[in-house]
């Protein structure tokens, strides 16, 4: 390629989040997490398809890992969310979302 004097793009990194905004403490860094749906995380993905985006927005459960609800939507607004937290199934004693 250096005979033929052809050039190679280098691929930038992808740059998700802007240094200094977001930071936020961990509020739970000090909990003792000692049995199933004490905890849950949640976070929005976005899949690829061949000429748009789905996103797919997940919670768990932190003690157990499994999956408590999910949505799949092609747009990432408050149905998307909605939509996982009302996958989650019933449970007993006070929730709070």
């Amino acid at each position: 390629m250096r005979k033929m004097n052809i050039l190679v793009r280098q691929a930038k990194k992808p740059r998700t989040t802007i240094p200094g905004e977001g930071e936020y403490p961990n509020l739970i860094k000090s909990l003792l997490i000692d049995h199933p749906d004490h905890v849950w995380c949640g976070d929005i993905a976005y899949i690829k398809l061949k000429d748009r985006f789905a996103y797919f927005a997940f919670l768990m459960d932190v003690y157990t890992r499994a999956i408590r609800g999910w949505e799949i939507s092609c747009s990432p607004d408050e149905k998307l969310v909605v939509g996982a937290l009302q996958g989650l199934p019933k449970l007993r004693g006070n929730l709070l979302y």
